[in-house]
């Protein structure tokens, strides 16, 4: 089994999550793709709770098969790192074979995360760069990553969508225009319906 494990808080998560998912699954043959919400992570101060993300995962996923909801860093108490969940699942599943899905301004990064050398170890690595990205520095953090750390990347083509959660969750009631085309109708009107987002102290 060859699984793709797509992080992030999704809060919301929007057509740009869903793309990385498609074009990954696509290019590398992958047999499904795990869309797992941050239960605790180190860098967010503020985000909705597990229900509701969960909730908007799953009206986002509903029409897509192999595209599955997993609750598993929810299940951990403390600050998660995505070395220990990565950890966990090859051990709880040693037959599956897990592709970590990230975007290029993450790889750049990934030296700064805990433990970048067992992520390598326990993952293959799919990076989706966007044509805007400067391939070159991207090609020199790729080899500097596969030298040190024994990383396997792959680097997925990555249509530019000028979007983030942070942009959505500033705009949907000022700007509905700009972000409806960016989310799923079902979760655009769950947001709306619930009222997220109106209150102050969400940040990236």
């Amino acid at each position: 089994m060859k699984s793709g494990i797509l992080g992030g808080t999704f809060d919301p998560v929007h057509k740009g999550h869903i793309t990385m998912a498609r074009l990954t699954k696509e290019s590398l043959g992958l047999d499904n793709i795990l869309f797992m919400p941050s239960g605790n992570p180190p860098h967010k101060t503020h985000i909705s709770d597990n229900r509701t993300r969960m909730d908007m995962l799953n009206l986002a996923l509903k029409h897509y098969p192999d595209y599955y909801v997993s609750d598993f860093e929810f299940k951990r108490e403390g600050i998660i790192y995505t070395s220990d969940t990565l950890t966990l699942l090859c051990k709880e599943n040693p037959d599956t074979e897990y592709t970590f899905i990230i975007g290029a301004d993450s790889l750049y990064n990934l030296h700064q995360w805990h433990r970048p050398d067992i992520i390598c170890k326990k993952a293959d690595i799919a990076v989706c760069a966007r044509k805007s990205s400067s391939h070159v520095s991207l090609s020199t953090e790729c080899t500097r990553l596969t030298s040190k750390y024994g990383a396997r990347i792959h680097v997925i083509d990555f249509p530019c969508i000028d979007i983030s959660s942070h942009e959505i969750r500033d705009n949907i009631y000022t700007n509905p225009d700009m972000i409806t085309e960016y989310l799923n109708d079902d979760v655009y009107r769950y947001i709306i319906q619930k009222g997220l987002y109106k209150n102050e102290g969400y940040n990236i």
